[in-house]
């Protein structure tokens, strides 16, 4: 059974870089690309001088705080909901295969592409624009799939209509997290209580600016995105085995 399922570790890959990688990647190489453009002959004289790297790290933040959401995004969202829908279930699983192995190998592949290829990305950025830290760039990726990748994995095995879910999710997350944050005290108490069960996206911003800049990472923070993350896919794992693949 294991190198059955192996066997479709290189297809769950494809499947991915074809189908939700191309598109966050072209996005980032879009946004380092335009301003080098714009620039012409003098873009080499700009980057070489400290106000040429400020900028370059200024657009490199602000690309990758849009970006890598939105890459996690699409490498989790209607990943199970639509092998239900296309029916495809009944084909995978006619011969004795582990659905839940199978949607965890699936996870797997699809966070160390995610992870990969925004390293790629980065590489690329440095080379059109100023040289940005890849390992650290690879680290905020990772951070960004254990949370959002997480919370996909669990709605995507629990509900159908699971990548407008979470969109709404990570969204009311910001928006309350974000309003907390300005009102201190003054927050009311529903609007506190929406913020500390929604996925601690404010957090993880900070943890991605902090890696950014080269800095230590908040141990509370981390621990908080992890934790979250990884109690999100337990609920996902216990979901794919209580609950009917069809429905």
């Amino acid at each position: 059974m294991t190198a059955r399922l192996a066997a479709y570790a290189r297809w769950q890959l494809v499947d991915y870089l074809l189908q939700r990688g191309i598109l966050p990647l072209a996005l980032v190489l879009l946004a380092a690309g335009a301003p080098r453009l714009a620039l012409s002959h003098d873009a080499a004289i700009l980057w070489s001088s400290p106000e040429g790297l400020a900028q370059s790290r200024m657009l490199f933040v602000q690309a990758v705080a849009l970006f890598l959401p939105l890459g996690a995004f699409l490498a989790t969202a209607h990943v199970l909901s639509g092998d239900r829908d296309r029916g495809y279930v009944r084909f995978y699983f006619s011969k004795p295969l582990s659905a839940t192995r199978f949607y965890l190998q699936q996870y797997l592949v699809h966070g160390a592409a995610f992870v990969a290829l925004f390293g790629l990305a980065t590489v690329i950025w440095g080379a059109v624009t100023t040289h940005q830290s890849v390992h650290r760039a690879m680290e905020a990726a990772a951070l960004t799939w254990l949370l959002v990748g997480g919370l996909g994995f669990f709605l995507g095995a629990a509900l159908k209509p699971d990548g407008a879910v979470l969109a709404v999710v990570y969204l009311l997350a910001s928006l309350t997290q974000g309003y907390v944050t300005v009102m201190r005290g003054a927050a009311v108490v529903w609007m506190r209580g929406i913020a500390a069960v929604t996925p601690p996206v404010l957090e993880l911003d900070a943890l991605r600016t902090s890696l950014y800049a080269g800095g230590p990472l908040d141990a509370h923070a981390l621990a908080h995105v992890a934790g979250y993350g990884a109690l999100t896919w337990v609920l996902g794992v216990v979901a794919l085995q209580r609950l009917p693949l069809q429905r």
